[in-house]
């Protein structure tokens, strides 16, 4: 067995193919006669990769011919084990390379419906790192399904209806997640403080995460220690919270869920940034858009974006440069013939759109896309940005606008960022916006740091009276169009006041931001891997 998975470990370091298959052919002829068993018994891998290596290279009878041997795998290895579900991959694959699009279909709902299972018991009892992991081993899966769904006889045979079901599921995971864990923690004050050392140990980190590993080396501060912390406290919170978000998780959600909840003329965007992937991953990046209309009942409408890596460098980086010019127009032209002018032809009578971004979509306004006649998208709908379309609750929104919830604003500029206390100055939290908790002083090294303002993430925090114009000026505006407005600046302009809230129509906060590299490799003494999988840890 173990000169099996030194010849697998060989075919995956050549670069000529057919001698990679033979050390293929090599290691599963010996995992079959040691086992004694055609499919290798427990040890099925090296048949699966040989399969996966004939597929790659159009060899479709001998890869049936392989995957013929695992016909009774489910019964002995059982439905949820890793390498059955490489299987239901593997003859997805095949079927649709034979043209059989129904048998691909049966395959791979198997397969979706199963990962979903087995996703929604273990999510909430990883850490971040582990859920960022399976997100991304999910994301693998969606890239392929999406990449088939180009192929217009596919779209006809129902995997778009099973490509965007999927997409829905990832997307809302972590947020799910996050969401569902919150719920409990306001209903259950054992976990309060839990959580609040929780969010104090990741602020720490995302401080240390920005400093020379030097700086952190003289006030002794041990990153490792702060990571197992947080690991620790985040599993604590994560298996208290798991069987009510896990529930919530497996509730089955289609896009025919969404199709429901919307009311006529409106429609429903999933945009989705994927790399093409057809027997393995490429370096094209494309970007896939759903369209979810009321009357639509067999399937929803999808649209392709080819050469995202040109939208998402140069013509994003030409948006967001003109957007920084007094007058520019965000080279909104550019993008209504790349983006808007393919989605028009289903958009006929529709007044109100939600949509979940993805990618580069992330930081243009959509809203803000100029069309052929001088009016912009926001003068012919009425754009409603969610995360996710599972997120989508029409009703809420109609009751939201006929009791005025939805013409309430809270508006907060010129926050006093050094507050007294006792005659002495206390500086900025990590927060920014309140006073140093007393709890620091638990916290031994990082007393001196959070309490130099001029230290904290490196920035001075400076008045900022020009955003109190701002809030005054638009709130005058906001008030003339009859809303209800909060506006606090100053002492007033906190954080406490802010987590007071109760879902104001508008929330706007004029006050200091920072940025942090994306690349930021060696700074702290981290690896580029690390930082770049975190979204935590990147402006």
């Amino acid at each position: 067995l173990r000169m099996a998975t030194f010849y697998n470990l060989l075919a995956q370091c050549t670069e000529n193919a057919d001698s990679s298959l033979a050390l293929r052919e090599k290691a599963f002829n010996i995992v079959q006669t040691s086992s004694g068993q055609a499919d290798g018994g427990e040890n099925a891998d090296p048949g699966l990769f040989l399969a996966a290596d004939y597929l790659k290279l159009g060899r479709l009878e001998d890869a049936q011919r392989i995957l013929a041997l695992f016909n009774d795998f489910e019964a002995k290895a059982g439905s949820k084990n890793s390498q059955y579900l490489k299987l239901l991959f593997h003859r997805a694959q095949l079927h649709l390379l034979q043209g059989n699009t129904s048998l691909a279909l049966q395959e791979y709902t198997r397969l979706v419906n199963t990962r979903r299972e087995l996703i929604s018991s273990d999510l909430l009892l990883l850490n971040d790192y582990q859920r960022l992991n399976r997100f991304n081993q999910l994301k693998a899966m969606n890239n392929w399904m999406l990449t088939q769904c180009q192929n217009k006889d596919i779209q006809q045979a129902g995997f778009i209806s099973l490509a965007l079901d999927f997409q829905l599921f990832t997307k809302s995971l972590l947020l799910s997640t996050a969401q569902k864990i919150r719920e409990n923690i306001q209903t259950d004050t054992t976990l309060a403080p839990i959580f609040l050392a929780w969010t104090d140990t990741r602020e720490r980190l995302a401080w240390c995460y920005t400093q020379p590993k030097a700086n952190l080396e003289k006030q002794n501060i041990n990153i490792a220690a702060l990571e197992s912390r947080a690991d620790s406290l985040e599993t604590v919170i994560s298996r208290s919270s798991s069987a009510l978000a896990s529930e919530n998780l497996r509730k089955p959600f289609a896009w025919t869920d969404v199709r429901d909840q919307l009311r006529p003329g409106e429609a429903a965007l999933e945009i989705a940034r994927f790399k093409e992937n057809h027997l393995e991953p490429s370096d094209s990046l494309l970007y896939a858009v759903f369209i979810i209309r009321p009357e639509m009942r067999e399937r929803p409408a999808v649209i392709f974006i080819p050469d995202a890596e040109r939208l998402d460098q140069i013509m994003l980086e030409k948006y967001l440069a003109e957007c920084a010019v007094p007058g520019g127009k965000g080279q909104t032209g550019q993008l209504y013939q790349a983006f808007w002018k393919n989605l028009e032809p289903y958009l006929k009578d529709i007044s109100r759109l939600y949509v979940a971004a993805d990618g580069a979509f992330f930081k243009i306004n959509i809203g803000a896309i100029q069309l052929p006649d001088g009016q912009y998208v926001a003068d012919r709908y009425d754009v409603r940005h969610v995360f996710s379309l599972k997120d989508i609750d029409t009703k809420n929104d109609a009751q939201g606008t006929e009791n005025l919830a939805g013409k309430t604003a809270f508006l907060a500029g010129n926050p006093a960022f050094l507050l007294k206390k006792d005659g002495d100055t206390a500086a900025a939290t990590l927060r920014a916006v309140s006073e140093t908790p007393d709890s620091l002083t638990a916290f031994g090294p990082f007393e001196s740091i959070l309490r130099n303002a001029d230290d904290v993430r490196g920035i001075n925090l400076s008045p900022l009276p020009g955003s109190q114009q701002e809030v005054q000026e638009l709130d005058a505006l906001l008030r003339k169009k009859g809303w209800r407005t909060t506006l606090v600046t100053g002492l007033t302009a906190n954080e406490d006041t802010l987590k007071a809230l109760k879902n104001p129509g508008i929330l706007h906060l004029a006050t200091h931001g920072y940025f942090l590299s994306n690349v930021r490799s060696g700074a702290a003494g981290l690896s580029r891997p690390l930082l770049e999988s975190n979204p935590m840890l990147r402006s």
